[in-house]
């Protein structure tokens, strides 16, 4: 009986594993590079599944400057292309969609203008 429930065991942790469930520590892990003054907060996740879909919403701040935002994504040195990672931007949100963040760990920069010195 021992040994029939240390196999279910290890079957189950092995699908778990093998599927890339987000619970686990395993999968993409979801960097954040946000101007606290532009956005007040978001509902990105930390870790997403390979080749998953991944949608946030980032809510601006009250008085933030929502022109000449800096927005890109990237996965170690490749920056996602506007067809790969489409942000849309509204009055109250920035909404990001990436159909497939790929196989590298990503990282979402959102920054306002740069002030001059």
């Amino acid at each position: 009986m021992k040994r029939n429930l240390v196999l279910l065991t290890a079957v189950v942790l092995a699908a778990i594993v093998l599927s890339g469930c987000v619970m686990w520590p395993f999968g993409i892990a979801v960097n954040y590079n946000v101007d606290k003054e532009i956005i007040a907060k978001h509902d990105g996740p930390t870790r997403v599944k390979k080749e998953g879909i991944l949608e946030i919403e980032f809510t601006f701040a009250e008085e933030a400057n929502k022109e000449d935002l800096t927005m890109e994504v990237k996965a170690g040195t490749k920056t996602f292309s506007d067809t790969e990672a489409k942000f849309t931007v509204s009055e109250d949100v920035i909404s990001l969609e990436i159909p497939n963040v790929g196989k590298n760990n990503i990282t979402i920069t959102i920054q306002g203008p740069e002030l001059p010195e």
